[in-house]
C-alpha cells in the first residue's frame, strides 16, 4: 500500500511549484526514502520466506547491505519528516518564508544523508546470518553478540 501511495505523491511533488519550496525538497527526499526502503523491505521479506536456504551464501547482501539500507531510509524519513514539521511551525509561527533559497535546504539534505550513511556503519558491521532457533534449516539475520570485553553493560 505505501509503494501504490508513494508513487502518485512523488508525480505530484515534482511539480515546479512544489518543487521550488523547500518543504517541497524535504517531502521529495521523504518519499523517494520511503519508496525505497518499501520496496527493500518486500524484497528482504520474499527473500527470507522463499529463499531461505541461500541466505546464508548471501548474507552479505542479505543481512549487511539490505539491512542497512533499510535502516538509512527509516531514519532518513523520520529526520526529514521531523525538518517539515519544524519548518511548518517557523512558517506558521513566525512568518518564515516558504519560498526561500533552497541552497540551504540541498545542503541541509546532503549532510542529512551523510549523517545517516555515518550513523548505520555499526549497523553494516553488525549484522550476519544465523541459525533459527526453533524451525530447522531456516537462517535468520540477526546482530552480532559483542564480546565480552566490549560489553559495557556487563562492567
Amino acid at each position: 500500500m505505501a509503494t501504490i501511495c508513494n508513487l502518485p505523491t512523488i508525480e505530484t511533488l515534482l511539480q515546479k511549484k512544489i518543487r521550488s519550496t523547500s518543504l517541497g525538497v524535504y517531502l521529495i527526499i521523504f518519499s523517494v526514502a520511503s519508496l525505497i526502503g518499501m520496496i527493500l523491505l518486500y524484497f528482504r521479506i520474499i527473500v527470507t520466506l522463499f529463499f531461505n536456504e541461500e541466505l546464508d551464501k548471501n548474507s552479505l547482501i542479505h543481512c549487511r547491505i539490505i539491512t542497512t539500507i533499510l535502516n538509512f531510509t527509516f531514519m532518513l524519513c523520520v529526520w526529514t519528516g521531523a525538518f517539515v514539521s519544524i519548518e511548518r511551525v517557523l512558517i506558521q509561527l513566525y512568518k518564515y518564508s516558504l519560498y526561500r533559497s533552497r541552497k540551504y535546504v540541498v545542503v541541509i539534505s546532503v549532510l542529512l544523508i551523510l549523517l545517516m550513511a555515518a550513523v548505520n556503519i555499526t549497523t553494516f558491521i553488525g549484522w550476519q546470518s544465523a541459525a533459527h532457533p526453533s524451525v530447522p534449516n531456516m537462517r535468520l539475520c540477526k546482530f552480532r553478540q559483542l564480546p565480552a570485553y566490549l560489553n559495557i553493560f556487563e562492567m
